[in-house]
């Protein structure tokens, strides 16, 4: 038996250090958080739907995604591709769910046609995200509705029915035309090391079929997780590995050195190296625990074109970094900068950032280590937020703080936070 939580924005900024807590001490086993809302043209994403992914991903805490319906917004097609964009590519385990309910707020019920607009909303996730959708509705909806389209479908039930609604479990619900009900949500006042009130639900399995219901294996059919399949690591790991950029991550070293079979995506920040094979680096969040295997080619810096007249020519190859504090003091190198012509993107602390894409970074170099004769002046002091960007890793690589950031940014969107920012935003950064 699984203790699963669920949560949007409307919990604010969740203190996930209890979270993590609590999943270490065995209280909580996964986190299902909203992705966004159906709108006219898509779905709008939750504000905190970033934060909460990547805070879980940090803690290794199973997840799932779900999309909060409007049938009469837009199509269900339309909804389902919305959130899919929000999401961008699923990681092993990871689920994805139609939230299904009635809106009396906004004076409508969901009518029997709804059913085949949740046909359509998960044709088009599952289409995108290459996992099973699950439905989420109340025990009134899977009275009142024909639903075996779904079921035929094998698309798990996550049913709400709270009974008493004190916190702890009742009697169990049905599961109507299901076989069974994959997650139990039973109260909406259940709490987690103080954190109070939230959804609770139960789920009849461990973590690991709790993550079954994800990408790389269909409910309730048992397919095992992936795990790297290096030997044992070798001497020399637990050292920091920088990623400058996002890049595919595998499975396997062999995959990772063929390039094929990518499961998931590394993205750009520190993480710590658990194994090496065949020229191919296993990166993780967690010392001693596996991770993604790269292909180290996959975070080289590309070759530069001719420089625009008063940009910065690098003479010799030299490492390139994360940050300017690693360049510094040369330490944690992510690539190598070749001898070339480069467009200057900022500087900061003596050390220099080079890209060869105008208004996009690249990496920081140590200007004297590379033989640059001058520090140049910085060229552009706005960049265009790239889709699954976060404010942490555009301010680490302007060598600014997310604070700053907000700050010169907050009159041109005000809906900026340090959590919620969105791709295409044109965003000052020095």
């Amino acid at each position: 038996m699984s203790t699963i939580i669920d949560i949007s924005e409307h919990q604010g900024s969740i203190n996930w250090d209890l979270l993590g807590a609590a999943f270490n001490a065995g209280e909580l086993d996964g986190v299902i958080m909203r992705a966004g809302y159906g709108t006219a043209t898509g779905m709008q994403i939750d504000a905190q739907f970033r934060r909460n992914r990547q805070e879980a991903i940090n803690r290794g805490i199973p997840r799932g995604f779900y999309g909060f319906a409007y049938p009469n917004r837009s199509s269900g097609a339309v909804q389902g591709q919305g959130m899919a964009a929000i999401i961008g590519r699923l990681n092993a385990g990871e689920s994805i769910w139609n939230d299904m309910e009635d809106e009396p707020t906004y004076g409508r019920r969901l009518v029997a046609s709804d059913v085949n607009w949740a046909d359509d909303f998960c044709n088009a996730l599952e289409s995108a995200l290459g996992a099973k959708c699950g439905i989420y509705i109340n025990s009134d909806l899977l009275g009142r509705f024909d639903w075996s389209l779904h079921v035929k479908k094998d698309r798990g039930l996550w049913l709400a029915n709270y009974g008493a609604n004190n916190g702890t479990p009742g009697a169990k619900p049905s599961a109507g035309e299901w076989p069974f009900i994959a997650i139990w949500q039973y109260t909406s006042r259940g709490s987690i090391r103080g954190i109070f009130p939230l959804d609770v639900n139960q789920f009849d399995g461990d973590r690991a079929s709790f993550q079954k219901y994800g990408l790389s294996g269909n409910a309730p059919a048992p397919v095992p997780a992936p795990q790297p399949s290096a030997p044992a690591p070798v001497p020399g790991n637990g050292q920091s590995y920088g990623l400058g950029k996002d890049v595919p991550g595998y499975v396997s070293s062999t995959d990772a050195a063929s390039r094929k079979n990518s499961n998931s995506t590394a993205k750009s920040g520190t993480y710590f190296i658990f194994n090496q094979a065949n020229g191919m680096v296993n990166i993780t969040k967690t010392p001693g625990v596996p991770g993604y295997w790269i292909n180290p080619g996959d975070n080289s810096v590309e070759a530069a074109p001719a420089a625009p007249s008063g940009n910065c020519k690098v003479p010799n190859a030299t490492p390139g970094y994360y940050n300017a504090g690693d360049a510094k003091a040369g330490r944690n190198a992510v690539n190598t900068v070749q001898a070339g012509n480069y467009i200057v993107f900022n500087t900061f602390d003596g050390m220099v950032n080079v890209t060869t894409k105008a208004g996009v970074p690249g990496s920081w170099i140590n200007p004297g280590a590379a033989g640059v004769s001058a520090n140049p002046a910085v060229q552009t002091a706005e960049i265009k937020i790239p889709s699954g960007a976060n404010l942490s890793s555009i301010a680490a690589q302007a060598g600014t703080s997310v604070d700053q950031i907000v700050a010169w940014n907050k009159g041109k969107y005000p809906n900026m936070t340090r959590d919620y920012i969105q791709a295409g935003w044109v965003i000052r950064v020095r």
